[in-house]
């Protein structure tokens, strides 16, 4: 019995991880709606600017699970891809997306600079004053 309780409540916990959102500083309007594909770019410094201001990508730390999972999903890259990427930029002059301290530190990045955009857990999104711009479906087991 324990183990099914333990079971349920990982599987739980596993599927509000992959429930997150983009959101934005509200000078970018709630109405667009991005494709993750168009996220990736944002995330790779392909797209910079978007309803005309740009762009301040916001990472969550390195050892966050979902950020782990955002590489892998939307990104399409593992971590050592991602460094290798950002190494090779690098000697472009580019640098990869700031890293927000926390969950919490991102979102209030977000509320105050016009531009900026973070992947956060969707009820993060919904407690803050920004744009959401895209939601990841919550998939069902």
């Amino acid at each position: 019995m324990r183990r099914l309780i333990a079971a349920v409540l990982l599987s739980v916990g596993i599927q509000a991880q992959d429930d997150w959102a983009l959101i934005a500083h509200p000078c970018i309007p709630e109405q667009i709606e991005l494709t993750p594909e168009q996220i990736r770019m944002i995330y790779l410094e392909k797209q910079r600017y978007l309803e005309g201001r740009r762009l301040v990508p916001i990472q969550l730390p390195a050892d966050n699970v979902l950020r782990r999972k955002f590489e892998r999903s939307v990104i399409g890259m593992n971590r050592d891809q991602w460094r290798a990427y950002w190494i090779r930029r690098h000697y472009l002059g580019e640098r990869p997306p700031r890293v927000a301290g926390s969950v919490s530190a991102a979102v209030a990045f977000v509320e105050t600079i016009c531009g900026a955009v973070a992947y956060v857990p969707r009820d993060e999104a919904l407690e803050a004053n920004v744009s959401i711009l895209y939601e990841n479906p919550v998939t069902l087991p």
